[in-house]
C-alpha cells in the first residue's frame, strides 16, 4: 500500500511542477506597456449607462481621435473615433486592473471601411484602465508588439528543468513498481540494461508530451485573446 501512496504522490507533484508551476513562472506573460498611457478626458452616468471618454497616446493620435468605454447591462465595451478616412485599422487593447497591472491583451483588426468609428469590441466587466495601442492602419505597419515573445533562454531552462523533473518522476515510479513486484529482483530490475533503455523512452515520450500540451495551451491562449478582436 505504501509503494502504491508513493506513485501517486510522485504522479501529483510530477504533474504540479511540470504542468503549471514550471509554465507558470518561466513563461508568464510579458508586456511591452507596464501602465496605462491614455488620459481620461470626460465621465457621464446617464441612468444605467456609463461612459468614460479617453484620448490615447500621441503615437495613437494620428489614428484613434478618442475612445469611449461604455457599461450597460453589466457589459463593457469600447469603441474609437478615428482620426482619419481608412479602410483597414489594426490595435491592440491592453486591459488593466486596480493596481494598473497590465493583464490582458485583445488584437482587434477592424476593416471601418471609410467610417468614422469602429465595432464595438466587447472588454472584461473588472476592467479598471485601457490602453490603445495601434499596429497599422490601411497599408502601414507598425514594428510594435505589446505581447513580449518567451525569451530563449527561458525555452532552454524549461527544457532543460522538464527533463530533470520527467527523468525523476519516471525513475521514482520504476523504483516504487520495481519493490512493489519484483522481490529479490528488485536490484537487477533497476539497473539493467533492457531497463534502462526501456526509462530513457519513456522519459523521452512524457517530455514530448508534456512540451506539446504546453505549446498547446499557449497558442489557445493567445486564440483566445484575438478572438475578442474578431
Amino acid at each position: 500500500m505504501g509503494w502504491v501512496v508513493a506513485i501517486i504522490a510522485i504522479s501529483i507533484a510530477y504533474v504540479a511542477l511540470a504542468a503549471f508551476a514550471l509554465p507558470k513562472l518561466l513563461f508568464r506573460t510579458r508586456y511591452a506597456v507596464t501602465e496605462p498611457t491614455d488620459r481620461g478626458v470626460k465621465k457621464s452616468d446617464d441612468g444605467d449607462t456609463s461612459t468614460l471618454v479617453f484620448e490615447p497616446a500621441p503615437d495613437a493620435a494620428e489614428y484613434i481621435e478618442r475612445y469611449a468605454v461604455t457599461e450597460r447591462d453589466g457589459k463593457r465595451e469600447l469603441v474609437c473615433k478615428l482620426a482619419g478616412t481608412f479602410d483597414l485599422i489594426d490595435y491592440d487593447i491592453v486591459v488593466f486592473d486596480a493596481a494598473g497591472k497590465p493583464s490582458q491583451v485583445f488584437n482587434v483588426k477592424d476593416g471601418v471601411a471609410g467610417g468614422e468609428y469602429t465595432r464595438a469590441v466587447e472588454i472584461p466587466c473588472d476592467t479598471d484602465f485601457v490602453s490603445v495601442i495601434v499596429n497599422g492602419a490601411d497599408d502601414k505597419v507598425f514594428s510594435r508588439r505589446v505581447v513580449k515573445n518567451v525569451s530563449a533562454g527561458r525555452i532552454a531552462l524549461f527544457l532543460a528543468l522538464n527533463l530533470l523533473l520527467t527523468a525523476a518522476a519516471v525513475i521514482g515510479i520504476k523504483a516504487c513498481l520495481a519493490y512493489m513486484g519484483a522481490g529479490i529482483f528488485t536490484e537487477s530490475f533497476l539497473v539493467r540494461l533492457e531497463s534502462a533503455a526501456v526509462t530513457a523512452v519513456t522519459v523521452a515520450i512524457a517530455v514530448a508530451f508534456d512540451i506539446v500540451v504546453t505549446v498547446v495551451a499557449f497558442i489557445a491562449r493567445r486564440s483566445k485573446a484575438d478572438e475578442a478582436g474578431k
